[in-house]
């Protein structure tokens, strides 16, 4: 089994854990509330504009050209992707990039956010990648598996959101990137692999606290 299955498979029962959150169930049936959807954009946005700095600090730390592109190709991912399903929500509330710069962010996304920051400032380029995989892999999990669970998903007013994440174009990125992951982590030893797995699993955990936040009111 390669390293990035098995560290994605132990890590599969946090990711399940978040499919019974209210926020996410919501999101499948249509139920939730629109503010809360509203503050889980303007936060997620706030997240993703950090997020960035963390694969910009990745391509810097990168010493091979064909690495540097790999990050590259994910902060195009971001940018041209993610962004522009958040952005699209901002508009219909009358809020823009500028605006959402200048709101604070709650304590789980800080929270998240630093703890990515730090390793993108004190670690090597495979823990910057093992520190941000969660947030790909999980929301691709996540996607799939609610489009099993309710059979009306594509009726929900949040589609548009949902569907980004099971897209082909998402799917066949991840894979990709799943790739790419194995050929950077096989040299490596295994007291270094112990250690990502370590982060892998903590991002995850950050991961599952930002959707609980998310179903909760400020």
């Amino acid at each position: 089994m390669s390293f990035i299955r098995e560290v994605t498979e132990e890590t599969l029962p946090m990711w399940e854990s978040s499919l019974s959150l209210p926020f996410v169930t919501g999101l499948a049936d249509g139920t939730l509330e629109e503010e809360l959807f509203k503050g889980y954009i303007i936060q997620d946005s706030i997240y993703l504009r950090e997020y960035a700095k963390v694969f910009a600090m990745a391509i810097f730390k990168s010493e091979r050209m064909t690495q540097m592109k790999e990050f590259y190709q994910i902060l195009g991912f971001i940018k041209d992707t993610e962004n522009v399903t958040r952005v699209k929500y901002l508009q219909k509330w009358g809020l823009d990039e500028n605006q959402v710069d200048q709101m604070k962010p709650r304590k789980e996304t800080l929270d998240y956010t630093e703890f990515m920051i730090e390793i993108s400032k004190t670690e090597g380029v495979p823990e910057i990648l093992m520190a941000t995989l969660p947030c790909m892999f999980s929301y691709v999990y996540i996607g799939l598996e609610l489009v099993k669970r309710y059979p009306n998903i594509k009726k929900s007013p949040y589609w548009d959101m949902i569907e980004e994440y099971v897209s082909p174009f998402c799917i066949e990125s991840c894979n990709h990137w799943g790739v790419f992951s194995e050929t950077l982590f096989a040299p490596l030893d295994g007291a270094r692999k112990t250690k990502l797995k370590g982060i892998f699993q903590e991002a995850s955990r950050h991961e599952y606290l930002f959707w609980k936040m998310a179903g909760e009111k400020e």
